[in-house]
């Protein structure tokens, strides 16, 4: 896979016309099957006793993908619908994959669309409520690892989707973490779909703050998932805070320690939250 990384970093810089190619290769070609397909394709093979083999070649795919879109989501080639495409296929993988590990990838490539090729996005092309309450779902019910908890989120739809998953399903931590950075960015990217089911989500994260506070043992992933949903919901409710200090004290001491002193989410949450 390294050297299909670096075969595309060198198409992609060469010409227009040879980016063009690479997309068409990565993203439409049949002969051989390009990388959405074999997605299709593999999942199909699930149940097969070479499943965990094709686990790690699907992971590695996402990867890559995750990586093209970090770096070429917003180049003329790489066209609107490759990045839609991409989009839904993960957003599928990311919920029903047997692999915690496939779904942390697949997350991992929405969050990087959504972070470098937001632009390239429509509100129905993903259904950020929906799917949003779905990921809630998820962390509320779920036994997924704390990764996986920070990243699904779109529109209205899909909102509600990640809402439901994070409720609902048993999904690991690492997963958790990732729901919940992923409902943070459809806040920044689609935040009309997001913003009726803010004041569920909301509350959710701070009694489940709360109790990692009082864990001996806190999921680390998880509350920095937390924490970022929190910090880019807050735009909802600006005032939130101002009249609760204690919980504005705990709450906000913890940004720095969690994520680092500059980072994007300390920054929302001290613009928001000051007196």
């Amino acid at each position: 896979m390294e050297h299909l990384q670096l075969a595309v970093t060198g198409a992609m810089a060469r010409s227009r016309a040879v980016a063009q190619q690479c997309t068409i290769f990565l993203f439409e070609s049949t002969d051989p099957p390009n990388l959405l397909v074999f997605l299709d394709t593999s999942n199909a093979m699930s149940e097969d006793v070479r499943k965990r083999e094709i686990s790690h070649a699907r992971i590695q795919v996402l990867d890559l993908l995750a990586d093209v879109m970090k770096r070429y989501g917003g180049h003329i080639a790489v066209a609107r619908a490759h990045v839609v495409d991409t989009v839904k296929r993960c957003q599928t993988i990311a919920r029903g994959d047997w692999s915690n590990k496939v779904r942390a990838s697949a997350l991992k490539v929405i969050i990087s669309v959504l972070k470098h090729a937001a632009t390239r996005l429509e509100a129905s092309d993903v259904e950020p409520t929906a799917y949003t309450e779905k990921l809630f779902y998820d962390l509320k019910f779920s036994k997924t690892t704390q990764t996986a908890k920070v990243a699904n989120v779109f529109p209205t739809a899909y909102t509600e989707k990640l809402f439901y998953d994070l409720k609902f399903s048993k999904t690991t931590q690492t997963a958790k973490g990732m729901f919940l950075e992923v409902i943070g960015h459809l806040a920044n990217t689609f935040p009309r779909s997001v913003q009726e089911s803010s004041s569920e989500l909301v509350p959710w994260i701070e009694a489940e703050l709360d109790k990692q506070f009082s864990s001996a043992s806190p999921e680390m992933l998880f509350v920095k998932g937390l924490l970022i949903a929190l910090s880019r919901l807050l735009q909802f409710e600006p005032e939130r805070y101002l009249q609760a200090d204690d919980t504005r004290r705990k709450i906000y001491t913890s940004f720095p320690e969690e994520l680092g002193k500059n980072g994007f989410t300390w920054y929302t949450y001290k613009k928001f939250c000051m007196t």
